[in-house]
């Protein structure tokens, strides 16, 4: 979306291709325009794309309290939350003042995103959270660690990265295409630079 580092100034204006194309490499933001720091962030993206590290990086930059949307709609057993128990849990949470959530499912996108200051996508290539999913069940990460719910690795889990990009992503971006903030964030270079922009200290 931007060669610019999107950390340094979040807020950025969607003047170069849309959210559905994938820029070249010299694709850059035409602007930018400084704005106060998130208070609210939905950090999205498919399993094993890199979302929990953006997460951290924005708590500890910004302060804002981390919600792992998995951690609670999933129970003991993989079990599901009903879906209006699921609901009533997020929109107690939406309500509040500061927050990011870690996570997509989109049933609940139509009343969380107009409360999000802030959307980073990671859109990270399908082979790629393939190869980050399974190493992360195989050495094990305590950040995704759900009470109850052992990591595996089966075919539900495989089907769903593997469909990302061709039925999930369609449905995300079009989504985020009314949203106002968005940082899209495509390769490893993006990445770099959004953390290390988190990561710098303020001017002044």
């Amino acid at each position: 979306m931007t060669d610019e580092n999107p950390a340094s100034q979040l807020a950025t204006h969607r003047s170069g291709p849309p959210l559905g194309e994938r820029a070249g490499a010299d694709d850059r933001a035409t602007s930018a325009v400084a704005a106060p720091a998130p208070r609210r962030v939905m950090v999205v993206g498919c399993a094993g794309a890199g979302k929990s590290t953006i997460t951290v990086a924005l708590n500890r930059a910004h302060g804002l309290p981390i919600v792992h949307l998995d951690r609670l709609y999933w129970k003991p057993g993989w079990q599901r939350s009903p879906d209006d128990e699921w609901e009533l849990v997020l929109r107690e949470l939406v309500a509040e003042d500061a927050w990011i959530h870690d996570g997509n499912y989109d049933s609940t996108m139509d009343f969380r995103l107009p409360r999000a200051d802030l959307v980073v996508f990671v859109d990270t290539p399908r082979r790629r959270c393939l190869y980050r999913a399974v190493k992360r069940r195989l050495v094990g990460n305590r950040i995704h660690d759900i009470p109850g719910c052992p990591e595996n690795l089966d075919r539900e889990f495989f089907g769903y990265v593997w469909r990302f990009p061709t039925v999930h992503r369609p449905r995300l971006l079009e989504r985020l295409a009314g949203h106002p903030n968005v940082v899209r964030l495509r390769t490893r270079r993006e990445v770099r630079r959004f953390l290390a922009g988190l990561a710098a200290p303020s001017p002044g």
